[in-house]
């Protein structure tokens, strides 16, 4: 009888994909607790805690962890990467902000389209340098950090080979990203304290949450 060996055997794309990435149920547990916290944080939330701000950076920690996992260790090719995460993120993302912009538009909380134009290009974490920010689309901060977080990963998973160079690479920027957080933090408690008009700039938040994508990605690097 013929020895066949398992590399003769090609599995389809969809199919190898899918066995290379199997489902983590204990993942889903944290998904949802990262739900849990956000809603407990926006509804319910707890005198000396952030459950909400919680809730959020253990998304990022969990993206981080896939998007590791698929970039550097299934090295996924980034076209189909990128048209996987648009095709899921962009259709929701327009549909809402185009409803919210016509259903708001005479009430207290409308937006002019600039304001739309920010969230539909994953910038509105920067739009308070020159326009004014939206309170209906404020929440678009936390997608646009992650798309960032897609970009900046796509560019390592290109730019530096070696898990050991990508980790230590993951490291440094983590770092980095602490320190500009306390820097930030340290800088506006300053302002506060001598009441001195802090200008409209960058979201402080996007400073930093880099940090807890990186931890993620960092996770999924090492998962074999």
């Amino acid at each position: 009888m013929a020895d066949i060996s398992a590399a003769s055997v090609a599995l389809p794309r969809a199919t190898a994909d899918k066995a290379a990435r199997a489902r983590l149920a204990y993942l889903d547990g944290w998904r949802g607790l990262s739900i849990a916290l956000v809603l407990i944080g926006h509804f319910f939330p707890v005198p000396g805690i952030n459950l909400g701000v919680l809730g959020v950076e253990f998304f990022f920690v969990l993206s981080g962890r896939l998007m590791g996992e698929i970039l550097f260790i299934e090295r996924f090719p980034l076209k189909k990467f990128f048209k996987r995460r648009f095709s899921r993120i962009y259709p929701a993302l327009l549909v809402f902000v185009t409803s919210a912009m016509i259903g708001l538009s005479s009430t207290f909380i409308a937006f002019k389209w600039k304001a739309a134009l920010t969230a539909l290009t994953f910038t509105y974490n920067y739009a308070g340098i020159l326009i004014t920010r939206a309170g209906a689309l404020d929440h678009i901060w936390s997608l646009c950090v992650e798309e960032h977080a897609y970009i900046i990963l796509a560019l390592i998973s290109v730019a530096v080979t070696g898990r050991g160079n990508v980790v230590r690479l993951l490291v440094t920027l983590s770092l980095l990203a602490m320190a500009n957080g306390a820097i930030r933090t340290g800088c506006s408690a300053w302002i506060t304290s001598t009441a001195i008009g802090a200008p409209t700039c960058i979201s402080p938040r996007s400073c930093c949450r880099h940090r807890s994508a990186c931890s993620g990605t960092m996770t999924g690097c090492r998962h074999s």
